[in-house]
């Protein structure tokens, strides 16, 4: 028999199985879309409630949702999922409880009910090889299907009241583990479905409720999260913040998405701002002072993105080295800050990976060294890339983060990196020191114009010897720290502290921080280098 022969009554009966197994699929969750999810709890019974909790952003607008949604007499057992090494959402979910238990009895409820933490296997790694991450993700599964069957082994046995093992309701709103938790929640209910209509039973006291609520991110304005796709078919109800991507189906005859309008706005006093678990955006991010600033965020928790014009490799290491030792979400991200299309993009592509944006450290710099009096040492383009780097990748960054910003229910912050030569006429050229005086008004003008939400601050560093400060001759070094006040340059630790504190000091806008030299001398332009020539693209 030719090969060829073979190979045709093989493919044609297997294409057909494969088209017939997919048919039977779609149709099946089609059906069970439409079908009414058991409904089998007396009204006034307690509630179970499990949530499945991520990382950063997702767990902190899960419990401004969950302060509306939770109905105070009813739910009595909540079942708080968090992955392992995400440190950060099971302590909110207990300083949540205890402000929610408070609540509670200043309500005058004596049956406050109880809550568990459970953790489990993170569905996918940060940096995990897409190879591996299909068995990551199966034993992810197999723990949530042990949670919802009451078996995990670190999980508590249900108080006596509850018929059932199986929760009533399961929130989530973007983490990977939420596909997880509702497939297996989906295949437990398919299988209950088989065993009854195969033993033609009618109403199982002990019937699984398992009904499933997925709230998309109010990160996500114009399209769903890979997260949200997958879900789109199996969630029992699908909740969109943004009219943009309501009435939005799988395929033909399954549910749309329901516009909920934004649920993220809550009044828990006992959640202050904390870095720990934002998203942050370090622009500049892979070497000198950024990659300082990006070391200090991590150490506090923060989830960052590193963005890099050519750096790859630099920035990459950085990121690993951040995710490893701090235990946090690192990504690189490649961009030109100062063109608007790639600024746009890396915020884009922070908050679809990252989940969300709470901080952008707009670091991009650009200057040429150059005799500060010679009016010919820069061309038209040198000082058409100063301004685009140094002033122009500022707004487009605030403008692309601005409706994030203003979605997020403790706003955002924005701190540009600005320059004493940005005060002081000095500095590597007429060019820079120009365009850094801009980049101070452009962040006085955004404080003042763009609303309560957005907290707008400059950092002013004065020289720091990173990799390209250290080329400076001796001699012109010496010459800048004899005109400090303190005598001594800047720390580029010390500079990066300024951008956390900045960040978490909730108080503060259109303020600029100066560290390293003092504005005391307004005549004097300090001439760092005379005649030295040096082109640095990326100068901080």
């Amino acid at each position: 028999m030719a090969f060829s022969d073979l190979f045709w009554k093989l493919f044609i009966p297997t294409a057909i199985i494969a088209a017939l197994a997919v048919l039977i699929v779609v149709t099946s969750l089609a059906i069970a879309h439409h079908a009414p999810v058991p409904r089998m709890r007396r009204r006034g019974t307690p509630i179970h409630v499990l949530v499945v909790l991520g990382s950063g952003g997702h767990t902190t607008e899960m419990f401004y949702i969950l302060e509306k949604a939770y109905e105070q007499k009813d739910c009595t057992y909540r079942t708080y999922v968090v992955t392992s090494g995400d440190k950060f959402s099971a302590k909110k979910a207990v300083d949540f409880e205890a402000e929610y238990s408070k609540s509670l009895k200043e309500s005058g409820h004596a049956d406050i009910g109880e809550y568990d933490v459970i953790t489990i296997p993170r569905a996918r790694r940060v940096h995990q090889s897409y190879w591996t991450a299909p068995f990551s993700t199966l034993q992810c599964f197999w723990a949530c299907l042990l949670v919802l069957l009451g078996r995990h082994p670190g999980q508590k046995q249900l108080p006596s009241q509850y018929l059932s093992v199986y929760p009533d309701l399961i929130f989530s709103n973007g983490p990977a583990v939420a596909v997880c938790m509702v497939s297996a929640a989906k295949a437990i209910r398919f299988c209950i479905f088989i065993y009854r209509w195969i033993t033609l039973q009618g109403h199982i006291p002990t019937m699984p409720k398992l009904r499933t609520i997925y709230i998309e991110s109010w990160a996500r304005i114009s399209k769903l999260s890979t997260s949200g796709i997958l879900l789109l078919p199996l969630a029992d109800k699908f909740l969109v913040q943004w009219p943009d991507i309501a009435g939005l189906r799988a395929w033909w005859g399954m549910k749309k998405t329901e516009y909920a309008g934004w649920l993220v706005f809550g009044t828990i006093a006992s959640m202050p701002y904390s870095l720990s678990g934002r998203n942050v955006l370090v622009i500049g991010g892979s070497r000198g002072l950024g990659a300082a600033v990006a070391q200090r965020f991590a150490s506090e928790g923060s989830n960052v993105a590193i963005n890099y014009v050519s750096s790859k490799d630099t920035a990459e290491a950085l990121a690993t080295d951040l995710s490893s030792k701090y235990n946090v979400k690192t990504i690189t991200v490649q961009a030109d800050a100062g063109k608007r299309i790639e600024a746009t993009n890396a915020v884009t592509t922070t908050i679809e990976q990252l989940g969300g944006l709470d901080v952008v450290i707009s670091n991009a710099g650009w200057t040429k060294m150059t005799n500060f009096g010679d009016l010919d040492s820069m061309d038209d383009d040198d000082w058409d890339r100063c301004w685009n780097v140094n002033v122009k990748s500022s707004f487009y960054l605030f403008k692309a983060a601005a409706p994030t910003f203003n979605a997020n229910p403790d706003g955002g912050a924005f701190i540009i990196t600005a320059s004493v030569a940005g005060v002081i006429p000095s500095g590597s050229s007429l060019a820079y020191s120009v365009s850094k005086a801009a980049a101070i008004h452009l962040m006085k003008g955004l404080a003042q114009s763009q609303g309560a939400k957005i907290r707008t601050n400059a950092v002013l560093p004065g020289l720091l010897l990173t990799e390209w400060g250290q080329k400076f001759p001796q001699a012109k070094i010496d010459a800048i720290r004899e005109r400090t006040v303190l005598n001594k340059l800047a720390e580029v630790d010390d500079t990066a502290e300024v951008y956390v504190n900045i960040a978490k000091n909730s108080s503060m806008t259109g303020q600029t921080i100066q560290i390293g030299m003092l504005s005391i001398f307004p005549s004097q332009a300090i001439d760092v280098q005379s005649s030295y020539q040096l082109q640095i693209p990326g100068l901080r």
